[in-house]
């Protein structure tokens, strides 16, 4: 029906699927061929490569013609409590010639340790638009890191960043754009985006000039970035 309405597309889109983190200590999730119990690393990770079957089963069953399954997203923000089972479970999705993706907050524990535990990509979070007391040379900091250490970065906003609403927070992604320009950010690093729950679609029925502005010169940008992967 979609393609009826607005015409096949040019390309198909990159899918990456959350995978469930198998919380250290559980002894109630199940069984497999044994009972699973989470004190032990290896029943944490025959519960990943279970969902990771299941899953790939289900894909392939559903015959998808516009989805390209790119890898996996790991969940958590952090890397202390999985770090023992990281490099396997990452290593399991190679096998299955897909790739193994990470986004962790700004300074979360293992935040810079993404090489060793062997994600093919990771984006940093700037954690700059919820809170107004975080001034902007947050987002100078960690371009800088994200730079040094080829790591992606992701842009963050939600419902509040519309002009309108109470105690907006339009300009905080302001801020994330204009950072994103001066550290070429859009010309030279992967991006991820975080956008709330609806925020998309809020700005486009948004009557403000300044949301219609905004987001204006973010689309520009993606359109631009899209432009150049295709050429390449």
């Amino acid at each position: 029906m979609r393609i009826k309405e607005i015409g096949k597309p040019g390309f198909k889109h990159k899918l990456l699927v959350g995978i469930p983190a198998p919380v250290k200590g559980q002894k109630d999730w199940g069984s497999l061929d044994h009972v699973l119990d989470f004190t032990k690393n290896e029943d944490r990770i025959a519960a990943c490569q279970w969902y990771i079957d299941r899953f790939l089963d289900r894909y392939k069953k559903e015959g998808y013609q516009h989805l390209d399954l790119e890898g996996f997203y790991w969940v958590p923000e952090n890397d202390a409590p999985y770090s023992d089972i990281l490099v396997q479970v990452g290593d399991y999705i190679r096998s299955k010639n897909l790739k193994f993706y990470w986004i962790p907050y700004w300074r979360a524990p293992g935040f810079d340790n993404w090489k060793t535990d062997k994600f093919d990509f990771a984006y940093i979070q700037p954690n700059h638009f919820f809170k107004k007391t975080i001034s902007d040379e947050r987002l100078d900091a960690v371009c800088a890191f994200a730079n040094g250490t080829n790591m992606g970065l992701e842009m963050e906003f939600d419902e509040s960043a519309l002009a309108d609403v109470k105690g907006s927070k339009h300009d905080r992604l302001v801020s994330y754009i204009t950072a994103f320009e001066n550290h070429k950010v859009f010309k030279n690093a992967s991006m991820a985006y975080y956008q709330g729950s609806a925020a998309i679609y809020q700005f486009s029925q948004s009557q403000n000039p300044k949301d219609k502005k905004l987001m204006d010169r973010l689309a520009a940008i993606i359109i631009k970035r899209k432009k150049m992967k295709l050429k390449k």
